[in-house]
Formats: structure tokens, C-alpha cells, sequence
């Protein structure tokens, strides 16, 4: 039996701004912002997400 992996991952990026890290879903539906500057980290396209910072980590 072949197992296989999801498509969608969640991903730790830093804030350009403020340096601050966060954990964010790689397919979001909603703009992205940072919890502390309120800068944009990641834009919805309908299906990847447009990221606006640095990946530091992808978990899948």
C-alpha cells in the first residue's frame, strides 16, 4: 500500500519587518499578518499562498 503525503504544509517564516517568528498554513484563504508589526506575510492566490518573508522551516 502506497502511502501518500499532503500537498499542504505549515511553515515557520520570520517578519521582515520585525523579526518576529510565526507558524502559518501554506494554502491560506485570508491575508497573513504578523502578530506584533502587523505587516503582510503572506497573500492568498487561491491555492499556494505568496509569502512575503523568510521561510525558516517547513513542517509537513
Amino acid at each position: 500500500m502506497n502511502k501518500e503525503e499532503p500537498k499542504s504544509k505549515f511553515l515557520k517564516i520570520s517578519c521582515s519587518e520585525c523579526e518576529n517568528e510565526q507558524i502559518i498554513f501554506n494554502k491560506p484563504t485570508n491575508t497573513v499578518q504578523c502578530l506584533d508589526c502587523e505587516s503582510t506575510l503572506c497573500d492568498p492566490t487561491g491555492g499556494m499562498g505568496k509569502i512575503q518573508s523568510k521561510i525558516e522551516e517547513v513542517f509537513r
